[in-house]
């Protein structure tokens, strides 16, 4: 099932609803559209990431976890 939250610009598959989420990767090439959307993974509740990629894959997308780190530490923000 996949839910599109009106707050959100994320698309996910709610495996375990209200647990775990499935999502393509949160990294976007433009530096702003890349701050919303992991702000949002943040604000969202998200406390663990698990990429399922693997290193070679990695090279041609924007990195998430420095932002997603920095997000967390500042708190959710609504």
């Amino acid at each position: 099932m996949i839910f599109v939250d009106r707050l959100f610009s994320i698309k996910f598959n709610s495996v375990i609803p209200n647990l775990l989420l499935a999502s393509a990767y949160p990294g976007e090439k433009d530096p702003d559209a890349h701050k919303i959307r992991t702000r949002e993974i943040v604000n969202a509740g998200v406390q663990v990431v698990v990429n399922l990629m693997e290193v070679e894959e990695l090279k041609t997308f924007t990195p998430y976890q420095d932002t997603i780190l920095q997000h967390a530490k500042e708190g959710i923000i609504h």
